[in-house]
């Protein structure tokens, strides 16, 4: 059965094996996996935000505020 959470930690877990398995290039693949991390999260924010949006717009009612001023009629 398919857990996102579990997965995401055994992913993690996978990707520092591999980023810290070769002494040489430690410290350039941490880095690198580090940048790859914050990129993903900030895709992950931005949608999201945009699917809140989303919710919250479909909640709201189409007006709101005060209504528009009425026109005399002379």
């Amino acid at each position: 059965m398919v857990n996102p959470f579990t997965d995401t930690v055994e992913m993690m877990g996978y990707f520092f094996e591999v980023a810290t398995g070769d002494p040489v290039n430690a410290v350039f693949n941490v880095l690198m996996m580090l940048v790859g991390n914050l990129i993903l999260a900030g895709a992950i924010v931005v949608f999201f935000g945009l699917a809140a949006g989303g919710v919250v717009s479909a909640l709201l009612p189409e007006q709101v505020g005060r209504a528009p001023p009425q026109e005399r009629g002379e």
